[in-house]
């Protein structure tokens, strides 16, 4: 059973466990490490800690106990500005679980139990792993919400907001 559960820390073996299983697609362009000075595993770990320890809303999804996602970000007004998810593949290596109806009902029930009324992604855009997946649910899961999608050039990064608002 997939279980959504906030936390207000993690531990060192889940943070690296799920690091592993998600920094490709981070390397390949889903995560602006050209704007930090980090270049090593261990140098964009301890970033990444950093980074997620100062977020005032985290949360795991696990699967009867296997860990899924670590994800951070803040809750304003109820819209959840989902910053930061770590992915990791579920016990036979796959991430389909992402694509599950269980997830997706764990995860649509989980939003007003935490007076979430909207929740907006940040992404880097067309053809990063998690901006994709994000289109690629609303096109066949049609989650709940209305959904729109904002890009802003902030100079030195360009980054696509993804929003489901009416949860």
């Amino acid at each position: 059973m997939i279980n959504f559960t906030v936390i207000t820390s993690f531990t060192d073996e889940l943070f690296e466990f799920l690091y592993d299983g998600c920094s490709e697609e981070m390397d390949a362009g889903s995560y602006p490490w050209h704007l930090f000075p980090v270049t090593t595993r261990e140098e964009k770990i301890q970033h990444l800690k950093t980074a997620f320890n100062a977020a005032p809303f985290k949360f795991t999804v696990d699967e009867d106990g296997h860990f899924l996602m670590l994800n951070a970000g803040v809750i304003t007004d109820g819209v959840f500005t989902w910053r930061l998810g770590l992915i990791g593949p579920d016990l036979t290596g796959s991430k389909s679980w992402l694509y599950r109806d269980d997830y997706s009902t764990a995860r649509n029930n989980f939003w007003p139990a935490n007076n979430i009324t909207a929740f907006r992604i940040e992404t880097l855009g067309e053809g990063t792993s998690m901006h994709d997946h994000v289109i690629s649910i609303k096109n066949q899961k049609n989650p709940p919400g209305v959904f729109s999608s904002v890009e802003e050039d902030f100079g030195v990064i360009k980054e696509t907001f993804l929003e489901f608002d009416g949860l």
